[in-house]
């Protein structure tokens, strides 16, 4: 479905989107070319003497690292065996789904579903205003109706539900909106971050069972960290209780040797827990997390093709509940996400392991959460291999 943004700051975002995918192809493209990595950003628009093989204008042309569109250069990251290209703080920049405004979403799902012919539309059009029928079954028959039209009605209900003031009437407009779209649009799989990584090996099926395999193994050990933290005291805080307001704590916190002193990010690294790798620290999504001075920049960096990220929240006897029941401890529960940093090229599979130590995996489409779900199974969920 094609994509068109109705506002600057959309512009702006999938804009950098492209960009940042262009950047990832124009590594991949050096990678393969020269059979290595770049060894500097420069690489990339800067010829050696040994080179044979260049395209006009370098990898990336310009000769200097782009400006994304607000103004700031690109940051490009290389190692022996991995890149990593982004937006400058990318995850302040990322627009999420619940970061769309109404307006947005309509004119976003306008463009995506196009109007259809005069005639067809007036039919539509028609079969919807019988939706404020007094008459229940006069209802669900022009509901009936608005919803075999298909795609073709989309753009009509949408274009009134801008408009319609009664509550119930956009209710009903919206149920028959989700009825009828299955998939989710092209603009709303899009929103994702700003940021793209290029591995030694990615992309091909074994490659995705390798990295989801590994993300299995890192929450284990995600689990074996939160029994020692809470076992251990590691934080020295007097009391049993995990950590559950980042991953990256588990390795760069600085203990509490006093009652009257806080937790926080150790500065060197003589003095922080170090109990998961900092490979796994350094790709910690969590929204909101702390910044490690131990650790690389504030924006994470997938781990074999992963994130990692503490659940927000988990559902108890259908009641919403906060992991974190203050300064980002819990005393009975944890809750850890790992999905993959580019959905169907580092792989498929979003896993989630409590305090229960089980991991549970479904195929999200690319969907991000932030909640552990009641009824695992119920919702689709299963246990791994």
């Amino acid at each position: 479905m094609p994509v068109a943004a109705p506002t600057d700051r959309l512009k702006k975002y999938y804009t950098a989107r492209i960009q940042v995918q262009l950047l990832r192809g124009a590594i991949e493209g050096y990678w393969k070319a020269m059979s290595l990595p770049p060894g500097a950003p420069e690489d990339l628009f800067r010829k050696s003497e040994s080179t044979r093989f260049w395209p006009d204008g370098g990898w990336v042309g310009a000769g200097r690292i782009p400006v994304d569109p607000w103004g700031d250069p690109y940051v490009i990251r290389v190692s022996p065996r991995s890149a990593f290209a982004s937006v400058a703080n990318y995850r302040s920049k990322t627009v999420k789904a619940a970061d769309v405004t109404n307006e947005e979403r309509y004119a976003l799902d306008e463009f995506a579903f196009p109007l259809p012919g005069e005639k067809e539309r007036e039919e539509i059009e028609a079969l919807i205003g019988r939706l404020a029928s007094e008459d229940i079954e006069e209802r669900e028959r022009a509901t009936q109706a608005i919803q075999a039209r298909g795609a073709s009605a989309i753009c009509i209900v949408i274009r009134r539900m801008r408009t319609e003031k009664d509550a119930e009437f956009v209710a009903r407009l919206k149920s028959i909106r989700s009825r009828i779209i299955t998939i989710r649009a092209t603009w709303e799989i899009e929103l994702k971050p700003l940021a793209a990584h290029v591995s030694a090996s990615q992309g091909g099926p074994e490659v995705r069972s390798s990295n989801e395999g590994q993300s299995c193994v890192t929450l284990k050990k995600l689990t074996a960290a939160q029994a020692d933290f809470r076992a251990n005291d590691r934080d020295g805080n007097r009391m049993a209780d995990f950590w559950v307001r980042d991953v990256a704590g588990l390795y760069g916190l600085k203990p509490a040797f006093r009652l009257e002193e806080e937790t926080a990010p150790g500065k060197d690294a003589s003095s922080i827990l170090r109990l998961i790798d900092p490979a796994v620290a350094n790709a910690d999504a969590t929204e909101g997390r702390w910044v490690y001075p131990t650790l690389g920049g504030p924006d994470p960096e997938p781990a074999s093709g992963y994130y990692f990220a503490a659940l927000k929240s988990y559902i108890e006897r259908g009641v919403l509940k906060p992991y974190d029941e203050g300064k980002g401890r819990n005393r009975d529960h944890f809750g850890f996400i790992a999905y993959p940093a580019e959905y169907g090229f580092d792989g498929r599979h979003t896993y989630i392991i409590d305090q229960d130590e089980t991991i549970w995996g479904k195929d999200l489409g690319g969907e991000e959460i932030d909640t552990l779900p009641e009824n695992l199974p119920g919702e689709g969920w299963s246990r791994p291999g």
